[in-house]
C-alpha cells in the first residue's frame, strides 16, 4: 500500500513537471517595437544612442528576456549592430521596455549623418532576435520592423 502511495505521488510531480514544460514549449512569438532612440553622447567611436524597445509577451506565462542582437539600417545602409544581454523578467500578457546601447560608428555613418539635413525621407529598419526563457525552456524569435522618418526643414538652414 505504501509503494503505491509513493508511485501515484511520484506519478503526479512527473506529470506536473510534463504539463508545465509543455505549455512552456508552446511559446507564442513576441511583439518587438522600436520606442524611442535618445542621443546619449559622442566618443571616438562615434555618435553614442541608446534606444528604448518594447517587448510585449502575449504567452499566459511569465518569461524573461535574455538576449536581443539587432541590427538597425538607414537608408539600407548598416548604421549600427549588436547584443545586449541581461536577464529581464516579462509578466504574462505584459511588456517591459529595454534600453540597448548603440554607436553610430564614425566611419560609414558619415553619409547617412550627412544625408540627415537635406530635407527628404529616410527610411530606417531595426531588425534582430529575442530570446524568451521559461524555466529550462530558450526559445529565439526575429523581429523586424520599418518606417521613414522626415528631416524637419529647419536643419537645412543650419
Amino acid at each position: 500500500m505504501r509503494i503505491w502511495g509513493y508511485r501515484s505521488g511520484l506519478l503526479a510531480v512527473i506529470l506536473a513537471v510534463v504539463m508545465a514544460l509543455s505549455s512552456c514549449s508552446s511559446f507564442k512569438e513576441p511583439d518587438v517595437t522600436l520606442v524611442d532612440v535618445d542621443f546619449t553622447g559622442i566618443s571616438t567611436d562615434g555618435l553614442r544612442f541608446e534606444m528604448m524597445a518594447r517587448v510585449e509577451n502575449p504567452n499566459d506565462f511569465s518569461a524573461s528576456i535574455e538576449q536581443v542582437e539587432y541590427r538597425i539600417y538607414g537608408d539600407g545602409v548598416a548604421l549600427a549592430e549588436g547584443k545586449w544581454n541581461e536577464s529581464v523578467p516579462v509578466p504574462a500578457r505584459g511588456s517591459v521596455e529595454v534600453r540597448v546601447p548603440f554607436i553610430l560608428r564614425w566611419k560609414g555613418g558619415q553619409t547617412i549623418l550627412e544625408s540627415l539635413f537635406d530635407d527628404s525621407e529616410h527610411e530606417w529598419k531595426f531588425e534582430g532576435s529575442v530570446e524568451l526563457k521559461k524555466g529550462p525552456i530558450t526559445k529565439t524569435f526575429p523581429f523586424s520592423e520599418r518606417g521613414t522618418i522626415h528631416t524637419p526643414s529647419g536643419l537645412t538652414n543650419l
